[in-house]
């Protein structure tokens, strides 16, 4: 069975996302899961469902859920010396009450469902990647008015139709559209849904470009419509990523050495980051200098003595470190260029008109085919056990698109985060002005 490597909660607290991330996890009779969460994902790990998903008694406990309902009484019995209690599990839904006995609470998938809805999303997949396909000169067309050469054209088709689009923008369309309604866990500083599907052998998830994480920022002595967020998109086999923001908080012994070089340059440190610490990572305030270096390259090409006016110190770390992971190069002429996509005030009118057409795709296809999917996977495990189609269904979109990115990336309607040229392996990142997108987390 192929092995999944585990996505880290990365930026877990507070208004700062993982989305779908995946984990593998080993359990009795050599079951194995993926999980994740959409959302915002809590600080404490006693608030997370995943602490108490990876515990055997739990396991255990869900696996007798699975054909029906168990008494308090032989719940307790498993789970006593596991460290969980019924309490906890229906504090992180992953039980539920149901006419005084326990179900399974959240989006839990067998093997025998994950291979129907395998067989629903590689056909939706196909489906969804040839509407895009129909209007590609239109696509190609809003990247065109995108004003800096130095930027892939199909880097920036991935950032926005794999990243905002067919991820954050399809997640807030189907919850519109009333597809989608994930039974959530709530806290002060946190929001998000959790699911788990069983491995299936054979399953290749390389190229389900379905993960994020987004880390949202201030500029120093600026006030809110200067605020800002880098995020990067990818798939389950992308960790850790070469890239930002998830590079400003990794550990050095997790960087590759070219990587691991420049940021030594630059200078690692230990930090605290909304109430999370951090040892020799690069940290927040390398991501503001980066952020305001790269904002005014998204303007023109720059000598490193700009450069160096603009972030108050020696550009040569820095440009260095840009250089390794792929956000600046030089042009040939004594300048700087940019070499990622950043998106600021100017370019609203291409992401409004980008998600637009985007989104017309994507509703008449969710209109035409939504009954289908209901019919074809109404037998899903958690619906058998009393949830309802919507409260399952934000795994089984990040199926559909999931594939659909990989269609669309195989056939070079965007980029692949595995071609030659691609710095981080499995994912591309973005700089972004948050007033240009309203982005809300699962």
């Amino acid at each position: 069975m192929k092995e999944v490597r585990r996505t880290r909660e990365f930026l877990r607290w507070g208004t700062v996302v993982v989305l779908a991330t995946c984990a593998s996890v080993g359990f009795a009779a050599e079951r194995k899961f993926l999980s994740g969460y959409a959302g915002r994902i809590p600080p404490r790990e006693s608030d997370r469902a995943r602490t108490y998903f990876e515990k055997p008694a739990v396991r255990a406990l869900l696996a007798r859920l699975e054909s029906g309902r168990a008494t308090a009484a032989e719940a307790q019995e498993g789970l006593r010396g596991s460290g969980a209690s019924i309490e906890d599990l229906l504090r992180v839904g992953l039980v539920r009450t149901d006419g005084g006995r326990l179900a399974i609470g959240f989006a839990y998938f067998t093997a025998e469902d994950m291979r129907r809805v395998h067989a629903v999303a590689d056909r939706a997949a196909l489906e969804l990647a040839a509407a895009y396909r129909s209007r590609k000169a239109e696509f190609e067309k809003f990247f065109d008015a995108y004003p800096v050469p130095g930027v892939r054209r199909d880097e920036l088709a991935f950032v926005l139709l794999a990243g905002f689009s067919l991820n954050w923008d399809g997640l807030a369309l189907t919850r519109e559209m009333g597809l989608r309604r994930p039974p959530l866990v709530e806290g002060k500083d946190f929001r998000y849904s959790f699911w788990a599907s069983e491995e299936v052998a054979g399953r290749d998830y390389r190229e389900f470009y379905w993960g994020s994480s987004t880390y949202p920022l201030d500029a120093p002595g600026t006030n809110h419509p200067r605020r800002f967020s880098f995020s990067s998109f990818g798939d389950p086999d992308s960790d850790p990523r070469m890239n930002f923001p998830d590079l400003a908080f990794l550990p050095a012994s997790e960087m590759i050495p070219a990587v691991r070089s420049a940021a030594d340059r630059v200078g690692l440190r230990d930090t605290e980051e909304i109430g999370q610490k951090f040892h020799g990572v690069l940290g927040g305030e390398v991501l503001r200098t980066t952020a305001t270096v790269l904002f005014a390259l998204r303007k023109e090409p720059l000598p490193a003595a700009e450069i160096a006016r603009i972030s108050g110190g020696d550009p040569a770390p820095l440009l260095g470190l840009l250089g390794e992971i792929g956000y600046a190069e030089p042009d040939g002429h004594g300048r700087y260029r940019l070499a990622v996509p950043v998106f600021d005030e100017a370019d609203r009118p291409m992401l409004e008109r980008t998600l637009a057409a985007s989104r017309s795709v994507l509703r008449a296809w969710l209109a035409s085919r939504a009954p289908e999917l209901r019919r074809e996977l109404s037998n899903l495990t958690a619906i058998r056990s009393g949830l309802s189609f919507e409260e399952v269904f934000t795994q089984v979109w990040h199926e559909i698109f999931g594939a659909t990115t990989r269609e669309l990336a195989r056939d070079g309607m965007i980029a692949s985060a595995y071609a030659r040229e691609a710095r981080s392996k499995g994912s591309f990142s973005v700089l972004w002005r948050q007033r240009l997108y309203a982005f809300v987390p699962g």
